[in-house]
C-alpha cells in the first residue's frame, strides 16, 4: 500500500516533451498543460476551480491532462490555494545504511517514488547505541516546520582519548542543520550555544523550541534551560527555564496543540512531569493531571487533538480535553512496537521497531494509521534503503539534484 492512498490502478505521468507552436512566454511543460482541456465543455478557470475541491490522489492516473495538471499547473495550486487546500506533503526518512552511512530520502505519495537528498552538510558517525551498554539506544533528533527540515541533536564517539574512556559520547551537531526542500540545499544555522546530546524539542510555526537536555556532561543548568530558534532570522533567543530538570534524561518530542507546546518526562505509568509552554505569553504552565497520566506513548497532534499510541499494546488513543481523560479509538497488534511518529493530514506514520540486524541492509517497514477513513485503517509501506532512524513530513522536494550532481527527478 502506498502510504497516502491505496496503491494500484493508475498510469504513469506522460513524459512532457516540447511546447505548442505559438505559445511563448511560460514553461513548456505549462503550455503543454494549457493546450489540453480538462473538463470537456467547460471554460479551463472554472474546471480548474472544480477539480480543485477534489482530493489530488482521487485526480491521479484518469488521465494525461489531468496528471500534467497536478504535476504541473502553477493556476492549479494557487486555485487549491485560494481554498484553503494544500499540496500532498512527502514523508522524509533519515536511514541508516549497512555500509554505516546515513542519509536522507524523501517519498513522493503521488508518484509512489522514492527521491535521495542532497548530502548532509557534514558525515557524522552517528551513535545509535552505547558501547558496551546492552538496550540503551539513542536518537538523532529532527523537526520540521511546513518548510524546513532541521536536525538538532544526536550523539556520536568523543573525538579524544585524554583521560576519557573511548566509548564516552558527545553531543554530534553544534549547530541546527537545515533542509529547504524548495531550493533542494542543506545549510547550517547559527550554532547553539550549548550542544546537546538529547533534548525537548518541537515547532511552532517557523520556530524550532529546544529546552532541557544533556551535554558533554550532566548539568543543572543546562537540563532546565530553554530557547528558540528562528529559522527566518537564523537567530537563538533565551526562553524562561524550565521549573523542573526531570526533562533532561532523554531525547523528547514536545507536541503542538492550539499552538502550545505539550511534554512530559518519559513514558509509561511511572509518577512523571508534565509541561505546557506558550509562545505568545513565553511562560510555562503545568499540565493538566488527566492529560498527563495517560500520555504513556507516542504521541501526535491530529486536528489540534492529542492522539497516542501505546506500542507495547497496539494501542491508540485520543485525549479529551472537556473531560481530562483519555479514549481508545482503534486497537490493532499491527501498532505494536510502532515508534518514530509523525502526523499529517488525518494520518499517523510511524517505523516498526525491529531487532532485525538486517535492517540497514534489507529496509524497514512503516506503518500508516488512516483516521480519516470509518473504521480507521492501516497501511504497510517498506522503506529499501535502510534503518529508519528518523521520520518527518513537509512539503514536496522542488529541486533537480539529489546525492551527487545526477538528477533526481524531474516530474516537478
Amino acid at each position: 500500500m502506498c502510504c497516502w492512498k491505496r496503491a494500484g490502478g493508475r498510469k504513469k505521468a506522460a513524459t512532457v516533451r516540447g511546447s505548442p507552436e505559438g505559445v511563448t512566454g511560460m514553461k513548456e511543460e505549462e503550455a503543454e498543460f494549457q493546450s489540453e482541456s480538462l473538463i470537456p465543455g467547460l471554460p479551463e478557470d472554472i474546471a480548474l476551480v472544480c477539480l480543485a475541491r477534489v482530493p489530488v490522489t482521487s485526480l491521479w492516473g484518469v488521465c494525461r491532462e489531468w496528471q500534467l495538471m497536478l504535476s504541473k499547473s502553477s493556476e492549479f495550486k494557487f486555485a487549491r490555494q485560494q481554498q484553503g487546500k494544500s499540496e500532498l506533503n512527502w514523508l522524509y526518512t533519515l536511514v541508516h545504511r549497512s555500509d554505516g552511512r546515513y542519509e536522507w530520502n524523501a517519498f513522493d505519495p503521488l508518484m509512489e517514488k522514492w527521491h535521495p537528498l542532497p548530502n548532509m552538510p557534514e558525515s557524522v558517525d552517528f551513535q545509535l547505541t552505547t558501547p558496551g551498554s546492552i538496550g540503551l539506544s539513542h536518537s538523532i533528533q529532527c523537526v520540521s516546520t511546513k518548510s524546513k527540515l532541521v536536525m538538532l541533536a544526536g550523539l556520536k564517539p568523543s573525538t579524544s582519548k585524554a583521560g576519557q574512556n573511548w566509548s564516552q559520547l558527545e553531543p554530534a551537531l553544534n549547530e541546527p542543520w537545515i533542509f529547504n526542500p524548495n531550493s533542494c540545499v542543506w545549510t547550517k544555522g547559527t550554532a547553539i550555544q550549548s550542544p546537546r546530546k538529547w533534548c525537548v524539542c518541537g515547532v511552532v510555526n517557523e520556530r524550532v523550541y529546544v529546552a532541557s537536555g544533556c551535554g558533554q556532561q550532566w548539568d543543572m543548568s543546562l537540563s532546565k534551560r530553554s530557547e528558540v530558534y528562528d529559522l527566518d532570522s537564523d537567530s537563538w533567543t533565551l526562553l524562561p527555564n524550565l521549573e523542573s530538570s526531570k526533562f533532561s534524561g532523554e531525547a523528547i518530542t514536545a507536541v503542538n496543540v492550539e499552538g502550545k507546546l505539550h511534554m512530559v518526562s518519559g513514558r509509561g505509568v511511572f509518577v512523571k512531569e508534565g509541561a505546557i509552554f506558550c509562545p505568545v505569553t513565553s511562560k510555562w504552565s503545568k499540565m493538566p493531571p488527566g492529560l498527563r497520566k495517560g500520555w504513556i506513548g507516542s504521541c501526535v497532534s491530529i486536528n489540534d487533538r492529542f492522539y497516542m499510541i501505546d506500542e507495547d499494546l497496539g494501542k491508540l488513543s485520543v485525549y479529551n480535553k472537556a473531560t481530562d481523560s483519555w479514549t481508545t479509538v482503534l486497537e490493532d497488534t499491527k501498532m505494536k512496537n510502532l515508534t518514530n511518529i509523525v502526523a499529517s493530514d488525518g494520518k499517523i506514520f510511524g517505523v516498526v521497531k525491529s531487532e532485525d540486524s538486517n535492517a540497514e541492509t534489507d529496509g524497514s517497514t512503516l506503518r500508516v494509521v488512516d483516521l480519516t477513513t470509518s473504521p480507521p485503517s492501516i497501511y504497510t509501506q517498506r522503506v529499501p534503503h535502510g534503518r529508519v532512524v528518523s521520520l518527518q513530513i513537509l512539503a514536496r522536494m522542488n529541486g533537480k539534484r539529489g546525492r551527487g550532481s545526477d538528477c533526481a527527478f524531474d516530474h516537478m
